[in-house]
């Protein structure tokens, strides 16, 4: 259903999603993705995520709202670039739509999504200097 794996050198962590999953499923793969992030050291800047999902079936309404509610979560916790990589256009239109974020960017094109990780223009959301207005 799902591997997860973080590259030190390249501060990476890269998860690879197949198959049909239920609102379970996304709750273990939480847990353990959220294991993963907890043991980067942070002093050492963002890391940024490439999550390969070009298998991954198309998801009942409660298994993607299971999915929301993760990546909300996966937000607050990262201030890095997330790639998410799909099998087609058609499934980079719908994901795009439902992901809105500057930090987070669809591809079908796997070494697209990884050139975009390794862009040095990025300012981690937690640098971001907020002024009152």
């Amino acid at each position: 259903m799902y591997s997860i794996a973080y590259d030190e050198q390249r501060r990476q962590v890269t998860a690879t999603l197949r198959g049909f999953w239920n609102p379970d499923t996304v709750a273990r793969y939480a847990a353990d993705l959220f294991a993963v992030v907890g043991r980067i050291d942070r002093s050492r800047g963002p890391f940024h995520m490439l999550a390969r999902s070009a298998e991954l079936a198309i998801q009942s309404p409660e298994t993607v709202k299971a999915f929301d509610e993760f990546m909300a979560e996966f937000e607050q916790r990262s201030t890095g670039r997330v790639a998410i990589t799909v099998g087609t256009m058609l499934n980079k239109i719908q994901a795009s739509r439902a992901l809105a974020n500057h930090r987070i960017r669809i591809f079908v094109d796997e070494d697209e999504a990884l050139a975009w990780l390794s862009e040095e223009t990025f300012v981690p959301a937690s640098s971001v200097e907020r002024r009152p207005t």
